[in-house]
Order: structure tokens, then sequence, then C-alpha cells
């Protein structure tokens, strides 16, 4: 149940971080790395994404992780202050599970989504 609320949540803002355009500075020196790595990508012909947000969307995204972060630990505090102490035990495995499965099934699938994604947005 948990991975069905989180996917969609945790899905948007990935892609909200990766569909942000870079900034143009005209200020900042471009390091010889740099210099290569946009040849490079000028060599590749690399269709432009469809969908794109500003530069300045990156607070956007750091702030909704920060709250879903914040609104996790209130959920998890004022759970274990309301359940019994052979209860929280109980509950703590399941929560340590739930994290397992996620690192093992729900991340994995996600980044293969992201590639199927990708190849129609792009």
């Amino acid at each position: 149940m948990v991975e069905i609320l989180s996917f969609l949540p945790s899905l948007l803002i990935v892609q909200l971080f990766r569909r942000i355009r870079q900034r143009n500075s005209n200020q900042h020196k471009v390091s010889p790395i740099d210099e290569e790595m946009m040849k490079t990508k000028g060599n590749r012909k690399k269709k432009t994404s469809k969908l794109t947000f500003p530069w300045w969307c990156i607070f956007l995204a750091y702030c909704l992780s920060l709250l879903l972060v914040g609104i996790s630990i209130f959920f998890i505090i004022a759970r274990g202050i309301e359940l019994e102490d052979q209860n929280v035990q109980k509950w703590l495995k399941s929560v340590i599970i739930g994290f397992l499965q996620s690192v093992c099934l729900t991340e994995p699938l996600k980044v293969c989504d992201f590639y199927l994604i990708q190849d129609y947005f792009y």
C-alpha cells in the first residue's frame, strides 16, 4: 500500500528534477571538460525534450522533496507514539521490509520506466 501511495509523488519529483533546463549564464567560465562534453553532445543528434521546466524550478523540486520528507517523519513519529511497544516493533519491521522492497524492486522498475518515458518524450 505504501508503494502505491509513494510511487506517483516520487515519479513526479524525479521527472521535475530531470526536466529542468540549465541556467544560461554568460559569466560562467567553461572548463575544458565541459567544452569536450558540449562537443560530444553536439556531435550526437539528440532530440530536445517536448516538456522542460525553467531553471528556477529546481527550488520547487527541492522544497517538494523536503516537504515530503518532513511529512513522512511526522507520520512515523506520530504513529510510533500512538502504538504500544509490541506493535511498534512489528510496525518498524514492516517499514524496513517496505524500504528493502522499494530498493530491490520498485526503484529498478522506475528506472526501466523512465527509459520508456524518455523514449516517448524525447
